[in-house]
């Protein structure tokens, strides 16, 4: 399965650093290895100290394979070190409002 993901802005509160993982089911896909933050072993970074103001766009594409055949269900979880995150929006309020999507693809071997 192609998976890619485009998160439209993602902010926060105060300074922080963004890093999301991507599960299949209840599966984390293609994590780091070797940080040591609470968040830090991640499928993808979005930025590092981001201010409270600052709105950055992130993506990422991955394959994965499961060893199914059953349906699977693909989720994205945002992991901030700190304070809280705003998805599809700058800071908590609307002056910019963006979309975000996944995509998933079935691919042949």
């Amino acid at each position: 399965i192609l998976v890619m993901v485009t998160l439209g802005l993602v902010s926060g509160s105060g300074t922080l650093d963004l890093g999301w993982v991507i599960k299949r089911d209840t599966t984390d896909l293609q994590l780091g290895t070797g940080g040591t933050g609470t968040y830090s072993n991640c499928t993808f970074g979005g930025s590092m100290n981001m201010s409270g103001g600052t709105a950055v766009n992130a993506s990422g594409i991955l394959v994965d394979s499961p060893s199914t055949t059953s349906a699977v269900t693909y989720k994205v979880f945002l992991m901030p070190n700190s304070g809280s995150m705003v998805i599809n929006e700058r800071g908590t309020g609307a002056d910019m409002v963006t979309s975000s999507t996944m995509t998933l693809m079935e691919i042949g071997a």
